[in-house]
């Protein structure tokens, strides 16, 4: 439904047990923009190993990562491409998601607290604005083939934009202020269900930024070192429940 139709839809299946390779195998025959792939038996199972194969599989100059329960506007590609387009620049088009519940659209209930931000980064790790995987458009040549960390089963999509607004340069990134994805509410998210492992993934990943020995301001590692003391807290809680 996208009004943009110049794209490949490439899907990684991480060891379904349903009927997805028949339905994929009927689209991708239908649609030659369709690709489907299993993951391979020697990369670790979980969706950051077939999100960074699927990215090694992918022809494209903009890539754009989707969930397989989320949806995107039928504008998300047109406008984000039209920004790349226009300024070659621009390695990283930012968007924005909201709740969808029952598949009626929850205007009301943003992803994020603000889409405008005079420090991205900063803003970032305390989420002050954030962005769903699927709402960011991405130049794949600024990308390494394994942006996401395979190690976590949580909070991989807030490690992952952290180091590439580390890397990114202030006119490299654009804002674009629209709503582009929509996230489903009423069922398990893998990413919102509060475990000890979750609160254990969300400490993993402040450590792993906190040890990467990118440069990072007194300020931010300040406010890195009160998370990771909230959620190392929070996983002793969960884990002697």
């Amino acid at each position: 439904q996208q009004t943009y139709t110049i794209w490949e839809l490439i899907i990684v299946d991480d060891g379904s047990t349903d009927n997805t390779l028949e339905i994929l195998q009927l689209y991708s025959k239908l649609d030659n923009r369709i690709s489907y792939y299993v993951r391979p038996y020697s990369l670790k199972k979980g969706a950051n190993s077939c999100r960074n194969y699927g990215l090694i599989k992918s022809k494209g100059e903009l890539i754009k990562w989707v969930d397989s329960d989320d949806i995107l506007t039928p504008d998300s590609l047109e406008k984000q491409v039209i920004v790349f387009k226009l300024n070659n620049k621009i390695k990283m088009c930012l968007g924005y998601g909201k709740f969808l519940s029952n598949g009626s659209d929850m205007s009301q209930l943003n992803w994020s607290r603000e889409n405008v931000s005079m420090n991205y980064f900063s803003d970032h790790i305390v989420n002050k604005i954030r962005w769903p995987i699927g709402s960011v458009m991405w130049k794949r040549d600024f990308l390494n083939d394994s942006p996401f960390d395979i190690r976590l089963s949580n909070s991989q999509e807030w490690l992952m934009h952290s180091f590439q607004l580390l890397k990114l340069k202030t006119d490299e990134i654009y804002n674009l202020k629209d709503v582009n994805y929509l996230i489903r509410r009423g069922h398990i998210r893998i990413s919102s269900s509060f475990s000890c492992k979750y609160f254990i993934n969300q400490l993993k990943a402040r450590l792993i930024l906190l040890s990467s020995f990118r440069k990072i301001s007194i300020s931010d590692n300040y406010q890195l070192l009160k998370q990771c003391l909230v959620y190392f807290f929070y996983s002793i809680k969960y884990c002697l429940k």
